[in-house]
């Protein structure tokens, strides 16, 4: 079985947006990477390209999380390619923008999509990574939202489904205990959370980043996975907006 001396970050949604911020940072602190794409197969080559000009061992993986059987289909490409996983990043995410107010127009349709992406996937993955995480005594680290923390965002099934991804962290530090830890992040807002799928322009991210959010949240995602005493833990990633500070400093 192929393997890696490098510790290997598995990052679902790594191609773009905060998925590729995470995986540039972890990559450049000395992870092998693997990160999963739907749609966007120009802007995954574009991270690939970027991490291998690190040195970065990486691969890409084409999958619709959504379905059921990916997470296990996924994590045997995965160990096949790399021979381990230490860290799993659930990034991938699906949303729509629908105003709370609008109840007839988030459809059971839209919402089981939504669900089933941001807090089944995220469960799925955990679970088939499972073996591999309890050898390295590895850690998952959840990208909820504050969205998940208040009812905002953009619909009422994305904010459910992030409150449902804090909880979900919780249980599963109980499930893994002692040999996985789990923590969640909720960032604030992201500078392009759902870009384009035929968008291929890779630096329109880090562009929009102004204010370095993206790297910010991918250094904590960082923080996570080395601090020790992190476990069941979240940490709240929005210049104290939530709280009620301007968020200006």
């Amino acid at each position: 079985m192929p393997t890696t001396a490098a510790p290997l970050a598995l990052i679902t949604g790594g191609a773009t947006g905060l998925g590729r911020a995470i995986a540039l940072r972890l990559g450049e602190a000395g992870f092998a990477i693997a990160l999963t794409y739907r749609r966007s197969e120009a802007d995954a080559r574009n991270t690939v390209a970027k991490l291998e000009s690190l040195g970065v061992r990486v691969a890409a993986f084409a999958t619709d999380l959504v379905l059921p059987e990916a997470p296990d289909r996924l994590l045997g490409e995965v160990t096949e390619r790399f021979g381990r996983v230490d860290v799993l990043v659930n990034n991938a995410a699906e949303t729509e923008v629908i105003a709370f107010h609008d109840l007839a127009g988030l459809t059971a349709a839209t919402w089981d999509r939504i669900l089933e992406t941001d807090l089944r996937a995220p469960f799925l993955c955990a679970r088939a990574a499972a073996p591999w995480l309890r050898t390295a005594g590895g850690v998952i680290v959840n990208i909820s939202s504050t969205a998940g923390l208040a009812p905002r965002g953009s619909s009422i099934a994305y904010s459910v489904a992030k409150a449902g991804l804090v909880h979900l962290t919780k249980c599963l530090a109980v499930a893994f205990e002692p040999d996985v830890r789990v923590v969640a992040i909720a960032p604030g807002a992201m500078p392009t959370r759902w870009p384009s799928p035929t968008s291929a322009a890779f630096e329109a991210d880090a562009a929009a980043d102004t204010d370095g959010m993206l790297q910010s949240v991918a250094e904590l995602v960082l923080v996570a996975i080395q601090n020790r005493a992190l476990n069941g833990s979240l940490l709240v990633a929005d210049r104290g907006l939530l709280v009620g500070a301007s968020g200006s400093n």
